[in-house]
């Protein structure tokens, strides 16, 4: 599971890498916003795993909310820092064209303004309060990931240890309602992503409920049907429009329960297990939150000062007009920067802060359900 969050932060990045075309032509990558999804699930299964036992009252609901806090927001108020930074200096540029100018001519503090800052400090920046993204696009994901925590916590807390399953069930379907409801599609992000967030992640915390249930009883699933439950969520991913994006939740939560009850010698399992993709699943956070910021200083670059030849696509939007090989070229050159980075910024900022977290937080231990040996990673990361 852990590999798997690390192709889909991959395939997030790469996403967002817009001026390439040789990304872009990519089906699988173009559609890369639906993975998000993913995230939302894989965290409700692993916090259900980790929680849905300890969390018993106010006080562990507190606890709960501080690690978790921790365990996300350093890294946040960094990036949106640096970026402050960033815009202030552009501020600077523009006061003094005759040092330097910018060929796209960026309007500073014109998104990334006051408002927007203070809603991004407060992780309230996709509450449906702006028009648009700011700053660190992709914090949007992990600002209603933060206040769904609180949620879960909340209902886990008032529902008790026997209601609880059905309390995650009603929460998920009232999320994707509510999606329905507001004409509002699975891929909401800076308006109505909180509800996307609720639906996808209590489905997730309802997915562990299934697999604690039957984790004793001999029920396994053969690497041909996950592979071809596997394939099917990857057509959803790529081919799936409107209502039936809705469908890829549930879908996720198929793909991890099939993973965790794969039989015989786990084939699908041991690929998913080698030490690259296990690398790039423990620094996904990192790749996550970094990305968007490395891309944007080599837009700066590319584009502001050694411009590089550029044409419309299809759709109307501007791509660099590069032979494929040195789309490839730049394109491993940027994601070794993005790799670089995300993983000082673990080393520095996401594993120091957990550490410290988990030292001055412990909820009450108890007994809790386990997973295979080899997928324990997934919960211990988080």
């Amino acid at each position: 599971m852990d590999s798997l969050r690390g192709l889909a932060a991959m395939t997030v990045v790469l996403f967002h890498f817009q001026l390439m075309p040789i990304w872009s032509s990519i089906r699988w990558i173009r559609k890369g916003a639906l993975l998000v999804d993913f995230f939302f699930v894989l965290s409700g299964f692993v916090i259900a795993l980790s929680y849905a036992r300890k969390i018993n009252s106010a006080q562990t609901v507190w606890d709960f909310q501080k690690k978790r806090f921790w365990r996300l927001y350093p890294l946040h108020l960094v990036i949106l820092l640096v970026y402050l930074l960033v815009e202030c200096a552009i501020y600077w540029v523009s006061l003094h064209p005759e040092i330097l100018q910018l060929a796209s001519n960026p309007q500073p503090f014109k998104v990334n303004n006051l408002g927007t800052f203070f809603s991004n400090l407060f992780l309230v920046q996709a509450m449906n309060l702006h028009k648009g993204l700011s700053f660190n696009g992709p914090s949007w994901s992990i600002s209603v990931e933060f206040y769904t925590y609180l949620l879960f916590a909340l209902v886990v807390w008032f529902a008790g240890p026997k209601r609880w399953v059905k309390a995650c069930a009603v929460m998920s379907v009232l999320g994707a309602l509510t999606l329905v409801a507001l004409d509002a599609p699975l891929t909401s992000y800076y308006d109505y992503g909180f509800f996307r967030c609720i639906y996808s992640f209590f489905a997730g915390a309802c997915c562990f409920a299934i697999y604690d249930r039957y984790k004793d009883l001999d029920w396994q699933v053969s690497p041909l049907k996950l592979s071809a439950l596997m394939g099917v969520t990857v057509m959803f991913v790529m081919y799936a429009k409107g209502y039936l994006q809705f469908a890829l939740p549930p879908l996720y939560g198929m793909v991890i329960l099939g993973l965790l009850f794969e039989n015989g010698s786990k084939p699908i399992n041991r690929v998913l297990m080698v030490a690259p993709l296990r690398y790039l699943g423990r620094i996904s956070y990192s790749l996550y939150m970094t990305h968007i910021l490395i891309w944007y200083f080599f837009n700066l670059i590319f584009i502001d000062l050694w411009p590089l030849p550029m044409k419309a696509n299809k759709w109307g939007n501007m791509q660099f007009d590069l032979p494929i090989w040195q789309q490839l070229a730049y394109s491993v050159a940027g994601l070794a920067i993005v790799i670089g980075v995300s993983e000082l910024t673990y080393r520095w900022i996401e594993d120091r802060f957990r550490i410290k977290s988990k030292r001055k937080v412990e909820l009450e231990p108890q007994v809790a359900p386990q997973l295979p040996k080899d997928q324990t990673s997934t919960a211990m990361s988080s």
